[in-house]
């Protein structure tokens, strides 16, 4: 997957950022996917598995993640921890009312609730990714 240039219309301002997708619903994935690449950053995945996504954190060079709270019957939890060890910022998404499968201090993460608004996930993307990278 390429990403577009960081100065088309509707891009984020700043620079791209790599934001890795961790979500198993092929279409909301492709959804946020599209999203992303429209506003200027490139979109790494997106990947359905906890393994593969535990690949691509350990490969590195992510400005963010997106986890699906839930992911093929398990949770991204393992995910988040590795995440967190490399000190790369994330958020989750989920389509239930409450996150509860998420250990603390996981729960205390930000977490949007499907289907995420656009005006919403661009937002926290701002919010949770590129503050961090001034």
């Amino acid at each position: 997957m390429t990403a577009d240039t960081a100065g088309s219309p509707g891009s984020a301002p700043g620079r791209a950022l790599r934001i890795l997708i961790v979500e198993d619903n092929f279409l909301a994935a492709c959804a946020m996917s599209d999203l992303i690449r429209k506003w200027g950053h490139q979109v790494v995945g997106p990947v359905a598995s906890v393994t593969d996504a535990c690949r691509l954190t350990e490969e590195g060079r992510l400005n963010g993640a997106i986890l699906d709270v839930n992911i093929r019957g398990g949770s991204s939890a393992e995910v988040a921890r590795l995440l967190d060890e490399k000190h790369t910022p994330f958020f989750f998404v989920t389509g239930y009312a409450s996150p509860s499968v998420l250990p603390d201090p996981l729960s205390k993460r930000c977490c949007l609730r499907k289907p995420v608004d656009e005006r919403v996930l661009r937002s926290t993307i701002d919010q949770e990714f590129q503050r961090r990278e001034e």
